[in-house]
């Protein structure tokens, strides 16, 4: 039995110097508009401006693409899990017992996933829920027999709206 090292994964999925084909690619596309972009253009999504008119005048090409944000390259991500591997292997090896790529892939994202994971959990359960649940007692202000106040409907309405605007937020990540 042998255990597998991090080169025999990287050619079992790509081509030799697929990686470095990458970056030479990546230098000549012009730089990811994303990366300079403010706050408010993130969370307009504005920044998308520039290739959505150029794809509108024309079909799009290759060289019209942006390079990847640095977080969102292949190589970084293949390295983090490359070095995660290669200690799951040596931890292997010591323990006399196969390596396990569920492992090394926890140890390399494991901290990055749980917090996407928790976001998403808040976004996608905790505010479709209290969204609905808030316009209702909401629109009970508005019922003839209703005794709430309107600072308590107000309150109720910042509610919805405080909602809706977190799961913006949550579902299109800065």
């Amino acid at each position: 039995e042998r255990l597998l090292s991090t080169s025999h994964l990287l050619t079992a999925y790509q081509k030799p110097h697929a990686m470095e084909a990458d970056k030479k690619e990546s230098q000549k596309l012009p730089p990811n508009p994303q990366s300079l972009a403010n706050m408010l253009s993130k969370l307009t999504v504005s920044w998308t401006k520039q290739i959505f008119m150029k794809g509108y005048k024309k079909e799009l090409e290759i060289s019209d693409l942006y390079s990847p944000l640095e977080e969102h390259k292949s190589s970084r991500l293949g390295d983090t899990l490359s070095r995660c591997w290669e200690s799951e292997l040596e931890k292997a090896k010591h323990k006399d017992r196969k390596p396990k790529l569920l492992t090394a892939v926890l140890t390399g994202f494991g901290m990055r996933m749980m917090i996407f994971g928790i976001i998403m959990f808040f976004g996608q359960v905790i505010l479709r829920i209290a969204q609905p649940l808030l316009l209702a007692q909401m629109l009970k202000y508005f019922s003839p027999e209703s005794k709430m106040g309107k600072s308590e409907a107000w309150l109720y309405a910042l509610g919805v709206v405080l909602c809706t605007v977190s799961s913006v937020i949550v579902n299109n990540p800065l």
